[in-house]
């Protein structure tokens, strides 16, 4: 979709007002760990599911690539 980045390990996106830092990719485990800047660490993925944003969003991971991630924010209609 056109809401959809690809991040590669140790770039960061904003996704609405929050700012993420990709720091490693799970491909087998389709998991993306990432630093939520001001919050810490996080993952995002099968297991982990979707990660809520401070705007009432979630990030959710589309694809887990070898180094990279395509990472979306969706919201509630």
């Amino acid at each position: 979709s056109p809401d959809d980045v690809t991040l590669s390990v140790g770039q960061t996106a904003t996704f609405g007002e929050t700012p993420v830092f990709l720091s490693r990719v799970d491909v087998a485990a389709r998991e993306a760990f990432v630093v939520v800047v001001g919050r810490g660490p996080a993952s995002v993925g099968d297991s982990a599911g979707a990660l809520a944003l401070d705007d009432g969003c979630a990030l959710r991971l589309v694809e887990a690539r070898d180094r990279s991630a395509v990472l979306a924010r969706v919201c509630a209609q």
